[in-house]
């Protein structure tokens, strides 16, 4: 049986209440360039990096997406999130209490999101970089997610085999990229009949919820024991 050995996080909806904070100010972007984005369109632009949200709403709004100023939309954007962060980030229910109890185990952990560091330091501040051995942000690898570099990047400098690993994504964005690294995935989607990449386990199997309260390391490891192996069989 393959043991526990490192857990990488998602952040954005998995750690911290921080989604609709995107979009509010994705929302705003988009007014400010013309016209106001449709929920559809904004549900495209979950998990993903801001130069594709960048491209949904040009295309929207009747802009060529090769043609706007992305640096001055990125100021835009992350000046809106940074202050939105500030005034009303939430940590998810049960994350630290979770996060300590991991870090008195003795487990090893990693911070891995498409969020650019710029945005992340400002989220890690509310939530506390003191749990986590290392941070690895989207605009630090060349591909980000849907792509699965991120998680390899994060288990080599973990120093772990990326099957040892445990994932944990709410996004299908993310979870695509955390199954196609190789790794052990749990699944949280905001919604139960959210689909999932094949091979992410669904939180909602294991505990009813996707509510970290009443998580303890001891119950951490004995879902990595369970799907590890069912991944066997």
């Amino acid at each position: 049986m393959i043991m526990l050995k490192a857990i990488m996080w998602d952040m954005d909806g998995t750690l911290i209440d921080s989604e609709y904070l995107w979009e509010q100010a994705l929302i705003e972007l988009s007014e400010n360039k013309g016209k106001r984005i449709t929920s559809d369109h904004l549900r495209q632009t979950r998990g993903g990096n801001v130069n594709f949200s960048f491209d949904v709403i040009s295309r929207y709004i009747g802009l060529d997406p090769e043609t706007i100023d992305r640096q001055q939309w990125r100021e835009e954007l992350y000046a809106q999130v940074i202050a939105l962060m500030n005034e009303h980030l939430e940590i998810r229910p049960g994350v630290t209490e979770l996060l300590k109890d991991l870090r008195s185990a003795g487990i090893p952990m990693a911070l891995v999101t498409n969020t650019e560091r710029a945005v992340a330091t400002t989220a890690m501040q509310i939530l506390g970089d003191e749990y986590f051995d290392f941070v690895i942000c989207g605009d630090e690898v060349e591909s980000p997610k849907p792509a699965p570099d991120i998680y390899l990047k994060a288990a080599e400098l973990l120093g772990f085999a990326v099957e040892e690993c445990l994932i944990f994504e709410d996004s299908f964005t993310g979870m695509t990229a955390a199954i196609e690294s190789g790794a052990h995935v749990i699944g949280l989607p905001e919604h139960c009949d959210d689909p999932l990449p094949q091979g992410v386990y669904p939180m909602r199997e294991l505990c009813g919820s996707i509510s970290f309260e009443s998580v303890d390391a001891a119950l951490v490891q004995q879902w990595f024991a369970r799907i590890s192996l069912n991944s066997v069989l």
